[in-house]
């Protein structure tokens, strides 16, 4: 029976795969494909979406909220999902503007192309997009955070492939970097948001044992199914 990969995510965290580009597999060249969805007020489908409920499409783009919500869907927020009469920007809405109906993806077969995955939580993702606006502060930084994200792991885990150490390696050098550049006057750095990072490795390139963060079972079985919504919460 062949394993298969599915996701299925509400809110604004990421699932980010990568998979090995055939023939290279020695000198280590992957593409990476992000399996989830944002669910946010830039997503044009969400929009669409709530623009069909009866809402104004440009005010919810200007203030970049639904409610008190910065997301679309998510797990719980039963306030907003049940009192959005109560919001003004929503009480005209013929239906609930926020709900949890998670975006699928599978089932991807798993097979010897996969390199690794990495969940994370999307003040990771902000953190180094709010870098690579900046002129000052990290060099070379690439303008797709997803990128960014993934050579880093990838360098970790040609070190010690331990899949936690190269997720706090890697949170650990963003917060520094994120921190520096507001440094350097980056005023788009103030701040940042809680930091989730989570990895699972495949197949490494040094054909060695594979390790795994504690945070997937070693049994990652037919159905991965993530709620990524509760990664944003702080625990």
């Amino acid at each position: 029976t062949t394993t298969k990969l599915y996701v299925a995510n509400v809110g604004d965290s990421r699932v980010i795969l990568c998979t090995y580009v055939p023939g290279t597999e020695s000198s280590v060249e992957f593409k990476i494909d992000q399996l989830t969805e944002d669910h946010t007020t830039a997503n044009d489908n969400e929009l669409d979406r709530l623009s069909q409920l009866g809402l104004d499409r440009q005010q919810i783009q200007t203030k970049r909220r639904v409610g008190s919500m910065e997301t679309t869907r998510s797990i719980g927020d039963f306030a907003v999902k049940w009192g959005y009469k109560d919001f003004d920007i929503l009480s005209g809405a013929t239906g609930p503007p926020v709900i949890s109906r998670p975006h699928v993806t599978g089932g991807l077969p798993v097979d010897k192309s996969f390199y690794f995955l990495f969940l994370m939580s999307d003040g990771v993702y902000h953190a180094v997009e709010e870098m690579s606006d900046c002129s000052a502060g990290v060099k070379n930084l690439s303008p797709d955070p997803n990128i960014r994200i993934a050579n880093l792991l990838h360098d970790e885990l040609k070190q010690h492939r331990d899949c936690q150490k190269a997720a706090d390696n890697v949170l650990e050098f963003i917060c520094k970097s994120h921190f520096e550049s507001y440094s350097f006057g980056c005023t788009g750095c103030c701040r940042r948001d809680d930091m989730t990072l989570t990895v699972r490795l495949f197949n490494n390139p040094n054909k060695t044992v594979r390790t795994q963060t504690k945070s997937l079972r070693n049994d990652i079985p037919v159905l991965l199914l993530v709620l990524l919504d509760l990664l944003r919460r702080p625990s």
